[in-house]
């Protein structure tokens, strides 16, 4: 049986369930992907050195054993959950 036809028949149709997505379906369009590109050249051309000097900071930091273990950034994102639950209790 079809897919297609089955779900045409009386007895396939059932009462849709209230759907969750809070998007209209032209925000769903496809993107200017050329626009985003356009857009995104401009920011990295317009802070170019902002960028670079924050890159060869965090290298330095690197270099020098500053940084976040995996395990660090665990805990880190564990306590911040456990404290936006707290508060929404």
């Amino acid at each position: 049986m079809c897919y297609y036809k089955a779900m045409n028949t009386k007895t396939a149709k059932a009462k849709q369930a209230k759907s969750g997505i809070l998007y209209e379906p032209e925000d769903l369009a496809p993107r200017n992907v050329a626009a985003d590109e356009a857009t995104l050249d401009t920011y990295l051309e317009r802070n170019k050195d902002a960028l670079n000097a924050s890159i060869e900071k965090a290298h330095a930091e690197f270099a020098n054993g500053e940084y976040f273990t995996l395990d660090q950034v665990m805990a880190d994102v564990g306590a911040q959950r456990q404290r936006r639950r707290a508060r929404k209790a």
